[in-house]
C-alpha cells in the first residue's frame, strides 16, 4: 500500500501561511502602533490614585520632561506650561477651577464645562460633580455626548489622574481635531 504524502504536505503548507500571516500582522500592528501620535507607549508608567513612592514621583516628574533637580513647584507647573503650550493648550489651577465652579453666575449659564478623561470606573468612584465622562482611549463612545455641550460652552476643563497620566492632554488633542477651539481648552 502506497502512503499518501500529499496530507502533510498541505498541513505543512497552511502552517506555513498561518505563521506568516500571524508575523506580518503582528509586525504591521507594531508599526502603525510606532507611527500612530495616538499609539500605546509600552514603556509608559501607569498611573495610580495611590501614594507614590520617591522613584514613582521622579519617574513622572522625568515623564513629563520636567528635570528632577527643580526644586519649586513653580519651577514644575512653569515647565508643564511650557510644554503644553508648545501644542497650544493651556491648563488652569485647582484654586481656578475651584471658584469657576462656585460662582453661581457660571453655574446658571453653563458655559464652563468639566470632562473627566479617567476611565468609567474611576469616574463611578469619585469625580468633580457635574463632570462629563470622556475616556479618550474609547472616545467614538462619548462624542455624541461631549461634542454638543463643547460647541456651546465658554470654557471646557478637562482633568485625569495627574502626574505621568497624559490622558486629559489627549483628550484635549481629540477634542480640537474634531473642531473645538483650543483657546476654550484647558
Amino acid at each position: 500500500m502506497e502512503k499518501n504524502h500529499r496530507l502533510p504536505n498541505i498541513f505543512w503548507s497552511l502552517i506555513k501561511e498561518g505563521s506568516a500571516i500571524a508575523i506580518l500582522g503582528a509586525l504591521f500592528s507594531l508599526l502603525a502602533n510606532a507611527i500612530s501620535p495616538f499609539g500605546l507607549n509600552p514603556t509608559r508608567p501607569m498611573p495610580t490614585l495611590k501614594d507614590q513612592s520617591q522613584a514613582e514621583k521622579i519617574l513622572a516628574l522625568q515623564t513629563l520632561s520636567v528635570s528632577t533637580t527643580t526644586n519649586t513647584l513653580e519651577e514644575i507647573i512653569q515647565l508643564v506650561t511650557n510644554r503644553l503650550a508648545q501644542k497650544h493648550l493651556g491648563w488652569v489651577r485647582l484654586t481656578e477651577i475651584s471658584n469657576l465652579l462656585s460662582d453661581p453666575k457660571i453655574q446658571q449659564a453653563s458655559n464652563v464645562i468639566v470632562i473627566d478623561t479617567r476611565t468609567e470606573k474611576q469616574f463611578s468612584a469619585a469625580c468633580i460633580p457635574g463632570a462629563i465622562l470622556f475616556n479618550p482611549y474609547r472616545y467614538e463612545a462619548y462624542v455624541d455626548k461631549i461634542l454638543g455641550p463643547c460647541l456651546t460652552a465658554e470654557k471646557i476643563i478637562l482633568y485625569c489622574e495627574g502626574g505621568a497620566c497624559d490622558d486629559s492632554e489627549l483628550a484635549a488633542t481629540l477634542l480640537a481635531d474634531m473642531g473645538i477651539p483650543k483657546e476654550k481648552i484647558a
